[in-house]
């Protein structure tokens, strides 16, 4: 017999003229059974539902991912927290085999769901030159916590650091280890890492570390006259040659003459004053808080980097300079492999979020990336058997593989053009020397120089009568063509040609084609482009050249998003010769000073092109045979100690007058009102034990002024890290009551009814706080 849904309805429902309207019970309906085939009941609770797939004697014990997650407890107590760890086996395989005695990255980002949980990601690097995730470590903020990205602290890092390298176990009797980590400038990461591997070499991401300090100079250098330009800018450059500095008395010595010009200045100049004032007080920022000390000042400079170079036994080049691999998979992780699950663009649930991580997204990550190794052999399979074996062994060169030098030619360039007529209109270029070989050799100042200075930066220019240009500085030296200074060179030689000296004319090719060309007239053999990749057979020297090559420490090479303690960064504007330093002027920085063309406060116009410190071009010119100090161990404790008391002071030093004018206040105080006398007593007290406790650790530096290594503050050892930390189920009788008390020693009896989805009952079980979404916000920082 034939049964219609209604009368009249045919079989083939393709055929019927009727339609169904789906109804928004019915879409839940449907999301509801979808999450039911993958093993998610979303009526109930998010973390229930986690804590029976962890539970062995739980119906719905997930063994998979059980076996994926290297920890889990429980949230039993507003004191506590939820933490879920996941580590499969494949990132296990890649740890030991990428990471091990290597260098890994370390960062924490949150709104990965929608509760306030914290995310931190450790991430080594392939042989693809790209980050792979190696372990992940969920936990919930504490409960009355109000910022999610400030719910961490170096205990619970170190607890979760801790669990993962056990879980990694050991290979040929060898335990983990990682030689290397590079963070951000946050102290929790930091001391959470030297704790787990007391030998660990620990280095700062420039970046993070240039952005505190542009916030620190935006700080206290407000203004937009020329003289507020250029100081901005003469302590950008001295901040980059802090950066690439490889040793600490040249960087002390190098704040040492900023200070003393700036101070110079303040006497010949009383309407530049205030503003050299201000100068000077971000000098004192960075000296006292970041270079006074050697320890400290090994972390971030291009120091640390050579030392864990020779830690890794790797070229200076191979060691990673920023976190930006595990920013860039962050904002990769939520605007791609989770946003695609969501619903509506609604926050994932807690449970749906693990299940996600351990059976779609982490595996799909790793498939990827076998896949595409796969095809890169097969490629190469298929090239050797065609006879291409010595094009394949020339990918393999050794890692120390010199790039092609820069290449001079001449294009179109506004912005640049307009920066060489205001050196030439200023007589910032000399007059040419023709040397015995055929070249023209120009001496270019900086037009950041100031008046007072006794050896203001220079460049020399050189114009060869083949064509062949070259200049020293950054702009030409990192992207060839032809600089500001270079274009300078031009126009002076053919103003002196039109006054009558006798210059002869240079042609100056046209097209890189061209500077090519010229080249391979010269040397008889065809120079490589600078652009042309340089395969390497080290992975991290790999992504630490792709790094370098792309990102030039730009700020809008970083598309942070909700990276812990750290705000997003501005949008990239037009990019001009500034692009050349490792940090780009800020936007309203840049737009005044190479787009406005007024006049310089001291004469000069300002700088469309940051210029580098000519101590930073000798760095550059003799790392290579300079033998730093190597890496001691204690020396990542020691900067860690150090940071800790320069943030400490740096604070104090900002709140000290205000301490003082409440002492003032306080003073005069002669009776309590007795209608607000309970409340006013306890908030003095707390406030009195807040007082006490700082000034009981101001006590402890003063008394012990002198540095001594038995009297550094040392971390306890943490607990045991459990796999797996389980909530008692509601017990059926008195007996079972009495057993589960004395296995679980400790734990009250719990009380909680059945669950709804399982006839089982937890007690104590507590989610962690709901997060509300909340819009991204600048950060003003100076730490």
């Amino acid at each position: 017999m034939t049964v219609y849904l209604t009368p009249g309805q045919p079989l083939d429902w393709a055929q019927s003229g009727q339609r169904w309207l789906l109804r928004r019970t019915d879409s839940r309906s449907l999301y509801r059974q979808f999450n039911r085939l993958e093993g998610i009941d979303v009526r109930d609770a998010a973390h229930l539902n986690v804590h029976q797939w962890m539970d062995p004697s739980s119906p719905r014990y997930n063994a998979a991912l059980a076996s994926a997650l290297f920890h889990y407890s429980a949230r039993t107590s507003k004191d506590e927290r939820f933490e879920a760890c996941i580590a499969t086996s494949a990132m296990k395989a890649a740890t030991w085999r990428y990471a091990h005695e290597s260098q890994i990255v370390l960062d924490g980002t949150f709104g990965v769901c929608d509760k306030k949980i914290l995310l931190f990601i450790v991430m080594g690097i392939d042989e693809n030159r790209k980050g792979l995730p190696l372990a992940f470590f969920l936990f919930s903020a504490p409960g009355g916590n109000r910022h999610t990205a400030a719910g961490y602290n170096t205990e619970v890092l170190t607890q979760l650091l801790t669990g993962w390298r056990n879980s990694l176990g050991t290979r040929d009797g060898v335990s983990f280890t990682a030689c290397v980590a590079i963070t951000d400038t946050d102290l929790m990461e930091r001391g959470a890492l030297v704790t787990v591997f007391p030998d660990i070499w620990l280095l700062i991401c420039k970046f993070h570390l240039r952005q505190s300090w542009r916030n620190h100079r935006n700080k206290c250098i407000k203004g937009d006259t020329g003289a507020h330009q250029d100081i901005r800018s003469r302590l950008h450059l001295l901040e980059d040659m802090l950066v690439h500095s490889v040793v600490h008395e040249s960087a002390i010595k190098a704040i040492a003459d900023e200070r003393e010009a700036l101070q110079e200045l303040q006497k010949v100049d009383t309407l530049a004053h205030q503003v050299a004032d201000q100068g000077l007080q971000h000098l004192k920022y960075l000296h006292n808080y970041w270079t006074s000390n050697e320890a400290l000042w090994k972390s971030w400079s291009d120091h640390g980097r050579h030392a864990a170079a020779d830690l890794l036994r790797c070229p200076f080049e191979g060691v990673l300079p920023t976190t930006n691999h595990l920013e860039s998979f962050n904002g990769l992780l939520k605007r791609k492999h989770l946003r695609r699950w969501q619903r509506a663009g609604r926050r994932l649930r807690l449970d749906i979020l693990i299940q996600l991580l351990v059976f779609k997204v982490l595996p799909a990550i790793y498939e990827q990336r076998t896949m595409e190794n796969d095809e890169r052999l097969r490629w190469e399979s298929r090239i050797h058997d065609a006879g291409g074996a010595r094009l394949l062994n020339a990918r393999s060169v050794d890692a120390m593989a010199v790039r092609a030098t820069s290449i001079g030619y001449l294009i179109a360039d506004d912005t640049r053009d307009r920066a060489a007529a205001d050196i030439l209109q200023n007589n910032q270029i000399s007059v040419p020397e023709l040397d015995a070989n055929r070249r023209l050799t120009f001496t270019c100042f900086s037009s950041l120089a100031l008046s007072v200075e006794t050896s203001p930066v220079t460049y020399i220019v050189g114009l060869e009568l083949d064509g062949t240009i070259d200049c020293t500085c950054a702009d030409f030296l990192n992207r060839g063509g032809a600089c500001k200074h270079l274009r300078a060179a031009i126009l002076k030689a053919d103003q002196l040609r039109t006054s009558g000296t006798l210059i002869p004319t240079i042609s100056v090719p046209k097209s890189l084609e061209d500077a090519q060309a010229l080249r391979s007239s010269r040397t008889r053999t065809l120079a490589p482009l600078r652009d042309a990749p340089v395969m390497l057979r080290d992975p991290i020297e790999q992504a630490a050249n792709a790094i370098e090559d792309v990102l030039q420490e730009t700020e809008g090479a970083y598309q942070l998003d909700s990276d812990i303690g750290h705000a997003n960064p501005a949008d990239v504007v037009g990019l001009t010769d500034a692009e050349s330093e490792v940090e780009t002027i800020p936007v309203d920085e840049t737009d005044s000073m190479s787009e406005s063309g007024c006049s310089s406060y001291f004469g000069f116009e300002p700088e469309s092109e940051v210029e580098m410190e000519g101590e930073e071009k000798k760095v550059n010119t003799r790392v290579a045979s300079q033998k730093t100090t190597p890496a001691l161990p204690g020396d990542a404790e020691a900067s860690i100690n150090t940071q800790r008391v320069a943030r400490a002071l740096h604070e104090l030093d900002e709140i000290s007058p205000r301490l003082q004018y409440l002492t003032t206040l306080l003073a005069s105080v002669r009776h309590i009102d007795n209608r607000t006398a309970d409340i006013d007593i306890k908030r003095a007290a707390s406030a009195l034990s807040y007082v006490s406790s700082l000034a009981e650790q101001l006590g402890k530096l003063v008394t012990h002024p002198d540095h001594d290594e038995t009297s550094t503050l040392t971390q306890e050892t943490p607990e045991p890290l459990y796999r797996y930390k389980r909530a008692v189920r509601v017990p059926d009788d008195a007996d079972e009551v009495a057993a589960v008390a004395e296995h679980w020693s400790g734990t009250p009896p719990p009380t909680a009814g059945p669950s709804r989805a399982t006839g089982y009952g937890y007690a104590g079980l507590m989610p962690p706080s709901p997060e509300k979404a909340s819009k991204r916000k600048k950060s003003y920082g100076v730490h």
